[in-house]
């Protein structure tokens, strides 16, 4: 009895797993290509008329068959329909077929129809696999994209960057073609021919750097249109952009402070910015506006061949005191293309009766770069009248101020001139100064003379000096701003007098961490240590430069410089090949 119950539910726990296995047998046949978790959708290209798709397929049996594929619209009529024979031979692969329309359609018009494809083995044993997919889904598109600018000035050179890939932002394989057209807007019907900026290749990653000019005297609002043609179809984009006529004008006068009833001398100099040649016969308006916004003066020339235009303006005897704007308008005066202004005040003033100077490097030494608290501060004042008589027997008060909190007075004598005008004085410093965390540390003190003549005459001229503690200033900096990890950085190290001048200077410098490198600052006062941060260790056993100096005169200074580092794996360095420029060089740049 317990044996005849165990063999019958044998049977049927044996009968369970042979519908389950045949169950999945059958489910595996009829899967379309599509439908395995392992297989990508199909693909789909289209291009003057011809749609090619790309059916991706996996686990299908070896075999020789007939693959069918339709295009359908959304009424299922049939707009194309391809049949051919194809043999399976792998495991895994795509099967490709190419489907002429029966009428070109637009893309716009193709994305709203479907693809229906069947694979039938002409072994009738074997199962028929088919799918259906729509178009917008599985069809690969090229896409630009465009990096440049919406206004350009007209005439100029021009450069944009031109990036061409699918609706997957992925690279089209093959070779690609760019073209950009300079058209018209729809204001300018007589300008509709397109001209031709360029024309080049797409290299392998699908971008190119599109380098043009600009038509000449074309100013306002115009339209590029992009084209690309890519293996996988072409696409146009079009863009609005502006071009404007900019000329660099430069504005001056012989003298920035007036007088009423003085003629006001004003001259321009234009460029064109596009070839920095001259803006010649360009007009252009002079306007003076005075102190209270009345426009006094209106004078409208044009420049000469060399881009020069000028004007006077006299002054009457009363006039409003104050600031004036001088302006020069280029082109419409009610809607100027370019313009240019300076101030200039109008004031009532005495002139000087006699020269005063301050000098400090008397008995032939050289002036001191700086001082430090408590020093002597030595020098000459000289007083002298215009026409070269010295002002002799003169009364002169010396003061030394500096600026804590507020202004306040450090040092001070009394004395007068000899018969030569001179007068030597020597004040003594304090021996604490406020100084600045932007000057390092540094203090900046006047040193005034007001020099009194028998007439009762009185003029003053002052001096600045700078006191510090330290003979020399010493400063560091990355060339990143803050250091970069895992890259060797170069720290430009900077040594200068307390008064700004440059020192060249032999430098050594302690990384806390690591082994110590000597450096020589040039004539500028600059120079290159060179630091990797390791970014495995802390930031802090590296973010820390011991740095001792010693100029050629015996000065010595050192300083401790914290410099930051930047966190985050992916980094970037941009480096120069020196540390300072003049104006005209080029400047070479490498990316790390």
């Amino acid at each position: 009895m317990l044996h005849g119950s165990w063999h019958g539910t044998q049977v049927r726990f044996t009968g369970l797993i042979l519908a389950v296995f045949l169950m999945m047998v059958w489910v595996v046949s009829l899967q379309p290509f599509q439908a395995t978790s392992h297989a990508p959708s199909p693909v789909a290209t289209y291009s003057q008329g011809l749609l090619r798709v790309i059916i991706p397929y996996h686990a299908l049996n070896s075999g020789v068959g007939q693959l069918t594929v339709e295009v359908l619209n959304p009424e299922d009529q049939v707009l194309g329909r391809t049949v051919q024979r194809v043999a399976v031979t792998a495991w895994r692969g795509q099967l490709q077929s190419e489907i002429k329309l029966e009428k070109s359609l637009a893309v716009d018009d193709l994305v709203w129809h479907r693809v229906r494809y069947r694979f039938e083995y002409e072994d009738a044993k074997k199962s028929a696999v088919e799918g259906t997919e729509s178009i917008s889904q599985i069809l690969r598109r090229p896409v630009i994209h465009i990096l440049g600018q919406q206004s350009y000035i007209t005439g100029g050179q021009a450069a944009v960057r031109l990036i061409v890939t699918d609706t997957k932002d992925e690279v089209i394989a093959g070779l690609g073609s760019v073209q950009i057209e300079f058209l018209a807007s729809s204001d300018k019907p007589a300008d509709a021919t397109p001209r031709i900026l360029f024309s080049g290749r797409l290299n392998h990653r699908g971008t190119t750097e599109a380098q043009f000019r600009f038509p000449r005297g074309a100013v306002g609002g115009y339209r590029l249109r992009y084209i690309a043609d890519t293996p996988i179809g072409s696409i146009e984009f079009t863009q609005d952009v502006r071009l404007e006529d900019k000329v660099s004008i430069l504005l001056t006068s012989e003298k920035p402070l007036y007088q009423p009833g003085q003629t006001i001398h004003v001259r321009a100099l234009a460029l064109d910015r596009t070839d920095h040649e001259a803006a010649a016969k360009r007009s252009l308006t002079f306007e003076v506006e005075d102190s209270r916004g009345n426009k006094v003066f209106k004078k409208a020339t044009a420049t000469d061949q060399f881009g020069v235009a000028s004007a006077e303006f006299g002054l009457a005897d009363e006039v409003n005191l104050g600031t004036y704007h001088l302006r020069a308008l280029m082109g419409d005066p009610d809607a100027p293309s370019n313009t240019a202004e300076i101030a200039l005040n109008v004031e009532r003033y005495m002139l000087p009766k006699f020269k005063v100077a301050v000098e400090f490097n008397e008995n032939g030494k050289k002036q001191k770069r700086g001082y430090q608290p408590g020093d002597h501060v030595t020098g000459v004042v000289r007083a002298n009248y215009f026409f070269g008589k010295p002002v002799d027997n003169a009364e002169i008060s010396m003061k030394a101020s500096a600026m804590d909190v507020t202004l306040f007075e450090v040092a001070s004598a009394q004395g007068k001139t000899d018969s030569e005008g001179s007068y030597h004085f020597d004040l003594t410093l304090p021996r604490y100064f406020a100084g600045r965390p932007l000057n390092h540390g540094a203090a900046r003190v006047l040193i005034e003379g007001t020099v009194r003549d028998s007439a009762g005459h009185s003029e003053t001229r002052g001096q600045p000096i700078t006191v510090s503690d330290s003979p020399l200033l010493i400063t560091a900096i990355p060339e990143g701003g803050t250091l970069i990890p895992n890259l060797e950085n170069e720290v430009f190290i900077l040594t200068s007098y307390p008064d700004g001048t440059p020192a060249k200077a032999d430098v050594i410098v302690h990384p806390v961490g690591y082994a110590e490198q000597r450096v020589t600052t040039d004539d500028g006062g600059v120079g290159i240590a060179r630091l990797r941060v390791n970014r495995v260790m802390p930031v802090t056993c590296c973010d820390t430069l011991e740095i001792d100096a010693t100029d050629q005169e015996g000065n010595h200074a050192s300083s401790k410089v914290d410099l930051q580092a930047r966190d985050g794996e992916d980094q970037i360095l941009l480096r120069t090949e020196q540390a300072v420029y003049r104006a005209g060089e080029h400047i070479q740049l490498k990316v790390f």
